[in-house]
């Protein structure tokens, strides 16, 4: 756990000449990582390097709907935090929902209700799974009774939303 320290402001994971998060190649076997204030680079060096990573926290640093697709590469993740990212679409977060198929703590998602409701009801994915394995989220956004039937029945391991 890196906490606040700001890795691209110290060069934390990076080497000169090369891509940030390079230096993950060196320790594969990593399972949880948090990290404050990395660029997308560093995130698609994690994709590649740390396919084992099971749990995930990342604050303050640029994830949109880019960064999130290469997050969803790591299909072992089963805890993610996105601490202050306000720039990834309802549709990034269905999409990760679709493709990390062990994420059980998805963390703060203020667009929940609006994901659920893109996954389940707008036909706009072939191959959705009837049930989420999620357990946890936290979302401050507005969530209608119709999304939280849609949660009740296709989350049915769902022990803790904050609304």
């Amino acid at each position: 756990d890196l906490g606040p320290w700001q890795c691209q402001k110290h060069d934390l994971f990076s080497l000169a000449n090369h891509q940030d998060g390079y230096s993950l190649m060196f320790i594969h076997n990593l399972t949880i990582l948090s990290v404050t204030d990395v660029s997308t680079e560093f995130i698609i060096s994690m994709s590649a390097f740390c396919p084992n990573m099971t749990s995930l926290t990342i604050s303050k640093s640029e994830i949109n709907d880019e960064a999130i697709s290469h997050i969803s590469k790591l299909k072992k993740v089963k805890k993610l935090q996105l601490i202050e990212a306000t720039h990834i679409s309802s549709f990034g977060y269905a999409e990760m929902l679709l493709n990390l198929p062990q994420l059980c703590s998805l963390g703060n998602c203020d667009s929940f209700g609006e994901v659920i409701n893109i996954l389940y009801n707008n036909n706009h994915y072939q191959a959705i799974p009837n049930m989420l394995p999620l357990e946890q989220v936290d979302c401050e956004g507005p969530i209608s009774d119709y999304e939280l039937h849609l949660i009740a029945n296709h989350c049915p391991k769902m022990r803790d939303i904050r609304l």
